[in-house]
């Protein structure tokens, strides 16, 4: 199935159920089934605001950079637990 032939199906009234077999072909094979109950999700939305519809994470590799090494390194005045 593809995923907007799923979407399709999964849509529908809020606080009714749908259930969802799901089926692992490289693991066990074991096949499971998930009664979940629809909802309307609210998200935040970003706004395209050059228009160009990109939405980077980072405008320059460096902020890339400190944003990643700042959350795998401890900082230098910091005390281990």
């Amino acid at each position: 199935m593809s995923l907007p032939e799923a979407v399709k199906q999964l849509r529908g009234e809020p606080d009714s159920k749908v259930t969802v077999t799901i089926q692992r072909p490289f693991s066990s094979g074991l096949v499971k089934d998930f009664t979940l109950t629809r909802a309307i999700i609210k998200t935040d939305m970003v706004k395209d605001i050059n228009g160009k519809k990109e939405f980077p994470l980072a405008t320059t590799k460096s902020a890339t950079s400190a944003s990643r090494n700042s959350a795998t390194k401890p900082a230098k005045n910091s005390k281990p637990p």
